[in-house]
């Protein structure tokens, strides 16, 4: 769904067994530009496949460790000169540093064997629907929350 803008802002990753076993569903709802929400749908999987959490099968922190690292990762030299590769064309996209500009919600399912994990940041919602009846995966993620 696009809003009121006139252009999309968001990514999204619908990987069916990215790993044996293991399936990853996320959205990222772009904020002053889709950049972001792009730089997360590009590293998202491997940052999470290379973490050593995630190896060990400590699913929550792996989310957390790879929620701060991509947060980190768009700090660097490197992360600023990607962002500006996905800028929109003149008129859509977001003068300025990016980096600081822009930004993103993300909202990550993932699915094991045995279990589903969602980690959020922001108001993107996960929400798991079964025979008519829903239930809440996330909490919106609000500055005034721990």
């Amino acid at each position: 769904m696009q809003g009121w803008r006139s252009h999309n802002e968001d990514a999204h990753i619908t990987a069916l067994e990215f790993e044996p076993g293991h399936s990853i569903f996320a959205v990222f709802d772009g904020h002053g530009g889709a950049e972001v929400a792009k730089f997360c749908e590009k590293h998202l999987i491997h940052e999470l496949k290379t973490d050593n959490d995630f190896k060990q099968k400590n699913y929550e922190q792996a989310l957390r460790n790879v929620f701060l690292k991509i947060d980190k990762m768009l700090l660097t030299e490197q992360g600023k000169q990607e962002l500006k590769r996905y800028t929109l064309s003149p008129g859509q996209g977001v003068s300025g540093d990016i980096a600081f500009t822009a930004g993103c919600t993300a909202n990550v399912i993932l699915v094991t064997q045995t279990h589903i994990y969602c980690g959020n940041a922001g108001d993107a919602r996960g929400v798991l629907c079964e025979k008519g009846k829903s239930l809440d995966l996330s909490k919106d993620h609000k500055p005034d929350l721990p």
